[in-house]
């Protein structure tokens, strides 16, 4: 027994010599703060620093663990609304799995010395800028600034509609995500709305041929870059819409701009407001409080109808399927200051995506938010045919 435990420790401290034992987040979207470190019980704990507004998001890098065997990883410091959430773990940035635990502390199974664990699958400042510069390179798709933030950092635009030519007769649809900056699985909707619309799909030409479509990756840069959770900062990115000068947000106050001048030559049909709440319930949406003629009705029945047929296709991945609309509530939020630039059947809608499972009880996965982006983009051209005709 004894042989066993000096074979154990001196494991240990090969593996600390060749890479300490711990966590940071020093990184682009990383947020915790290691309190301590103990390698031969394989036990971390870290404090999920306030980067501003609600205490929610953390997002760390693992070195130096013992693979194949077990590491608790405690997280300190959350608010109240970060429990529940069974964060997800990667060994390569790529794929991501969820832990089984629903509240710190968290124990896995290290197998590899390296992982990255988050409250959810980050979407880091890098991946929309670098998204936008690739799909930039369509002969369909322009990418452009929005604006700089507060910190100088550059919010990527794309522009998406056939042959890059905004045509008058083409209906406006604003996509964006991450006003909320902790709500990471909102990105990778918008990415694959997209990556859909500038695709050789049938029906993603025949959208170029019907829309203008505006998708803003990330709104709130600065808090992504930083690992902050963005929610109720003293100016919410989702609460100063229409109040001038939108309390110091350049990014709202160039989104007001330019769409206030394309919605002047433009018909606008459809802005949507994308979310991922810190709740594992499923997701659900908020129209606007003063309703309009144009209630999404028609696009909600459409989007069910088309992730209903996802859900059924072999080998299929878990999506976000949205539950039945809820009353407004915030007169300054985005879809209730674009209701009054909205054409008849128009419509803008808070989409609040489903945070941990599918309504099949599966937990949703990266590849289940791009396809359910592109079950958005097949549902605003089956809305705007079947209105038409």
């Amino acid at each position: 027994m004894l042989a066993r435990l000096l074979i154990l420790a001196s494991a240990l401290a090969g593996v600390a010599a060749a890479e300490p034992f711990g966590a940071t987040g020093a990184f682009s979207n990383g947020n915790g703060r290691q309190l301590s470190a103990d390698a031969v019980a394989g036990r971390i704990a870290i404090a999920a620093e306030d980067k501003g507004g609600r205490n929610i998001w953390w997002h760390v890098r693992l070195d130096g663990l013992p693979i194949d065997r077990p590491v608790t990883l405690d997280v300190q410091g959350l608010g109240k609304e970060a429990g529940d959430c069974q964060p997800v773990i990667s060994y390569d940035g790529t794929t991501w799995e969820r832990l089984a635990q629903r509240a710190s502390p968290f124990t896995f199974t290290a197998r590899q010395a390296h992982a990255w664990i988050a409250r959810n699958i980050p979407y880091p400042y890098e991946r929309a800028t670098a998204l936008c510069e690739e799909l930039g390179g369509s002969r369909h798709a322009t990418a452009r600034e929005l604006a700089r933030s507060q910190q100088g950092r550059s919010v990527p635009l794309l522009e998406i509609t056939a042959d890059r030519a905004p045509i008058a007769s083409r209906r406006l649809a604003w996509v964006m995500a991450r006003q909320h900056a902790f709500e990471s699985h909102s990105s990778w909707v918008a990415e694959g709305l997209a990556r859909w619309a500038v695709s050789d799909a049938a029906e993603a030409e025949r959208f170029r041929q019907r829309f203008l479509l505006l998708v803003v990756p990330v709104m709130d840069v600065d808090s992504v870059a930083i690992g902050a959770a963005g929610k109720d900062q003293p100016a919410d990115f989702n609460r100063v819409w229409g109040v001038a000068p939108a309390l110091g947000r350049p990014a709202v106050e160039a989104a007001c701009a330019l769409l206030r001048a394309t919605a002047a030559r433009q018909p606008f049909a459809a802005l949507l407001d994308l979310h991922d709440p810190y709740f594992s319930d499923d997701g659900h949406w908020y129209p606007p409080t003063a309703e309009q003629p144009g209630h999404p009705a028609a696009f909600r029945a459409f989007l069910a109808d088309y992730v209903a047929g996802l859900a059924q296709a072999p080998n299929a991945p878990a999506t976000a399927l949205m539950a039945a609309s809820t009353t407004g509530i915030k007169s300054t939020t985005a879809r209730a200051w674009a209701a009054p630039l909205l054409i008849a059947d128009g419509f803008a809608v808070t989409m609040e995506i489903a945070h941990g499972k599918d309504a099949k009880g599966r937990f949703i996965t990266r590849e289940g938010l791009v396809a359910f982006g592109a079950q958005i983009g097949r549902s605003l051209l089956a809305q705007a045919e079947a209105a038409r005709r």
